[in-house]
């Protein structure tokens, strides 16, 4: 591998350093794995663990974020091995990209970085402390891992019609949608006071006779209702009846759209429902889905390919790695 650059390390050094308290150190360089003729380093390992380094510190602490650490620096460096076990591949067979391939490469990414600049390329690399030949053989095996991927791979899959819609047919409950309702609600909490019980009941009894009236379910549920989605109207959305209260779901179960239920005792609360909307339950068509599905059957295709494909070149690779606990 080539040498890290400086500014990045320094970079992922000053994230590593507020994960561990009290002074802990930890290894920066040596060699993380020899792969062939070829060592990776760990500070190399270190550069690519930096994107995600981040989001383990926000998400664990102590020992577990030790682990977690540990475990992104091993993902890391075995896909760095695989990278380097393809590229040796790539040397040793016959068939190489033509050059010029690999300068047009060069070029596009000249043109959409630095507008065609080759000197501000040149003058952004020396900050980061890398020469142009060392960026251009960086984006060079990035290109060629790609294309070595693209062929020993991505171009060996394809999904025939009759597998993704085999794969709809053995997966129907999957793309099942469910029934779903659109209500607006007024709730009325209950309470042990038997005089303000009877003054609730009454304004349940109130709000059925301005209904009758023809007064808008939504404005009384703004005035009366005493649930969270009172300042919305009473609008709870769409949702599943079973996500509902099952004596609400049972008493509003045969009603119409525009329909508004009768009161509905919990041991809580006492519902007034207004039907809004109803869909029922469907199955998403074959058509919906396909593009979907062969999306899915690709990726999974996409992975097991890999593993084989690399699997087999590591047979012919010399791969040791040094056991590290750096975390």
């Amino acid at each position: 591998m080539e040498p890290i650059l400086k500014k990045n390390l320094i970079i992922l050094l000053t994230v590593i350093s507020t994960i561990f308290a009290y002074g802990e150190e930890i290894l920066v360089d040596g060699i993380a794995a020899k792969v062939n003729n070829e060592s990776i380093l760990i500070s190399d390992v270190l550069i690519v663990m930096q994107p995600n380094i981040k989001e383990i510190q926000s998400k664990f602490a102590g020992n577990r974020l030790k682990k977690e650490m540990q475990n992104l620096y091993n993902e890391s460096l075995n896909s760095l091995i695989e990278r380097q076990v393809i590229l040796d591949t790539y040397e040793r067979q016959d068939m190489k990209l033509p050059e010029d391939v690999i300068d047009s490469r060069i070029n596009e990414i000249v043109y959409e970085r630095f507008q065609g600049n080759k000197e501000k390329l040149i003058k952004t690399l020396a900050q980061d402390h890398l020469s142009y030949d060392q960026w251009k053989k960086e984006v060079s095996n990035q290109f060629i891992v790609m294309v070595m991927r693209n062929s020993n791979v991505n171009a060996k899959i394809n999904i025939s019609p009759a597998t993704t819609k085999e794969y709809y047919t053995k997966h129907l409950n999957d793309y099942k949608q469910p029934e779903k309702i659109l209500i607006n609600m007024i709730v009325v909490e209950k309470t042990d006071d038997k005089t303000i019980e009877a003054e609730k009941k009454q304004t349940i009894f109130e709000i059925q006779q301005k209904l009758e009236k023809g007064e808008s379910f939504s404005s009384l549920a703004k005035e009366f209702s005493e649930d969270t989605s009172a300042s919305d109207g009473g609008n709870v959305g769409w949702i599943e009846p079973q996500m509902l209260r099952k004596e609400v779901a049972d008493g509003i179960k045969n009603l119409t759209v525009e329909q508004v239920s009768k009161p509905i005792e919990t041991e809580d609360e006492i519902y007034l429902i207004e039907l809004k909307g109803k869909k029922v339950a469907t199955v998403k068509s074959f058509e919906e889905v396909e593009t979907e599905i062969k999306t899915l059957l690709t990726q999974e295709e996409v992975e097991k390919l890999y593993k084989e494909w690399i699997a087999s070149l590591m047979e012919d690779a010399y791969v040791k790695k040094s056991e590290l606990e750096l975390f």
